[in-house]
C-alpha cells in the first residue's frame, strides 16, 4: 500500500511541473522593462511558443528551442538552449541581448508578464497561425 501512495505521489509530483494548459500556444512580446529603460521592438517580431515538450523563442537574427525546462503554476525554469548561430543577434535591436525568458510568471486576461531580477516582459497572445 505505501508503494502505490509513493507512486501516485510521485505521479501527481510530474503532472504538476507539466506546462499550464493556458500558457500554451504562441505570445508576442511587447515590451521589456529593465531599471533604466523600457525597449519596444521595432525592427522585428518577438515570439515565444510554449507546448507540452518544446519551447521555442527568437532573438534578433537566431531562433532558440528548449527542451529541458519546468513550468510550475508561477516558475518558468528554462535549460539551456539550443540556438541557431546565423549572425549578430543585438546589433541593430538591443533587446535580443536582454531576453532571459527565466523567473516568475502571470496571465492577465490575454497578457503574460514573465520577471526576472533583470527584466520584466510583456507579451500578448499572438494570432499569427504556424
Amino acid at each position: 500500500m505505501k508503494i502505490i501512495l509513493l507512486l501516485l505521489s510521485f505521479i501527481g509530483f510530474i503532472q504538476a511541473e507539466k506546462p499550464v494548459s493556458n500558457l500554451n500556444g504562441k505570445w508576442k512580446l511587447e515590451k521589456v522593462k529593465r531599471i533604466e529603460e523600457v525597449l519596444i521592438p521595432e525592427k522585428r517580431a518577438y515570439h515565444i511558443t510554449f507546448s507540452d515538450d518544446l519551447i521555442s523563442y527568437n532573438l534578433e537574427v537566431n531562433q532558440c528551442q528548449v527542451r529541458n525546462f519546468t513550468i510550475t503554476d508561477s516558475l518558468i525554469s528554462l535549460g539551456s538552449s539550443a540556438c541557431t548561430k546565423v549572425c549578430c543577434d543585438g546589433r541593430n535591436e538591443p533587446i535580443s541581448n536582454y531576453i532571459n525568458y527565466n523567473g516568475s510568471y502571470t496571465i492577465l486576461d490575454t497578457t503574460l508578464i514573465i520577471t526576472n531580477k533583470e527584466s520584466i516582459f510583456y507579451f500578448t497572445r499572438s494570432t499569427i497561425k504556424e
